[in-house]
């Protein structure tokens, strides 16, 4: 004896009783309004498959047909968040941002690479001689001076009291040691 009852058949897809080429679902109680293609339509039937819907009650015992096909729930679609696109676009603005920052950056630095740092030897001078007079002295150099062991330049030592001074200096090698002294 099954759940439905013993005059039922149970629950599964079945040629559809209204003639359609199509099988519909019997729950074990009553025909369901969903239909499925019938995977055999226009061919022969496959062998065990009812060929004829189940009859509802009869009077004889029904003895149960196999199903064609099991009911299985269908998944819920998924899908996928927008997300991808935005990391695609923003890796995209990252690269480019890198890209200009390198391309501004790149000329400096082979420049730098030829030139003294000449704001470095003004600090360099200003804390010697203000340690020296006991008061800040500026010292300006020029920009632009090339790399070169022996080459000389001038910078200016400004005093508070307005007074200038004059530094030589003289680049000792070609990695940017210098030397430097004030001019007489």
């Amino acid at each position: 004896m099954t759940e439905n009852g013993p005059d039922l058949p149970p629950a599964g897809w079945y040629p559809d009783p209204a003639g359609a080429a199509a099988l519909r679902w019997w729950n074990g109680v009553t025909w369901s309004d969903t239909t499925h293609p019938h995977p055999g339509a226009g061919t022969a039937a496959p062998a065990g498959a009812p060929t004829s819907p189940p009859e509802i009650p009869s009077a004889a015992p029904w003895s149960s047909p196999t199903p064609l096909l099991t009911y299985q729930p269908a998944a819920p679609a998924t899908t996928r968040p927008p997300r991808r696109g935005w990391i695609v676009a923003t890796a995209a603005l990252l690269a480019l941002a890198l890209l200009a920052g390198l391309l501004l950056w790149l000329p400096q630095a082979l420049s730098d690479r030829h030139e003294l740092d000449t704001d470095a030897v003004a600090a360099q001078v200003s804390d010697s001689l203000s340690a020296r007079a006991g008061a800040q002295i500026d010292v300006s150099c020029p920009h632009g001076i090339p790399l070169e062991a022996g080459s000389t330049f001038t910078c200016t030592a400004s005093a508070p009291d307005g007074s200038t001074q004059d530094i030589v200096v003289t680049q000792t090698d070609d990695r940017g040691d210098v030397t430097w002294a004030p001019s007489r």
